[in-house]
């Protein structure tokens, strides 16, 4: 799975996706994030979780201080889908 085997193999694909498709958007970050908990030791082994929070967090303090939806609570619907766990590391 990593490229200790084979250069671009499954490790360097995911990592790519997830550049370029599923992080640009708050929403992709949190689907990722929800869909890590049940893989976590593994998604935090590969440094998916840390990236998502760090984007999560980022984009909900740029989202708290310069607002671009006019839903007040979007935010709070969107965080729930997360596990206490994985909010409170947000935090």
């Amino acid at each position: 799975m990593t490229d200790r085997f084979y250069e671009s193999n499954l490790a360097c694909r995911t990592d790519d996706f997830h550049s370029r498709v599923a992080l640009l958007t708050f929403s992709g970050t949190l689907v990722v994030l929800k869909c890590c908990e049940d893989l976590l030791l593994l998604a935090e082994d590969l440094n998916i979780v840390h990236r998502c929070m760090d984007l999560v967090s980022t984009n909900a303090c740029s989202e708290a201080n310069f607002p671009s939806r006019s839903l007040t609570n979007w935010l709070t619907v969107e965080l729930s889908i997360l596990d206490v766990d994985s909010l409170a590391k947000i935090i």
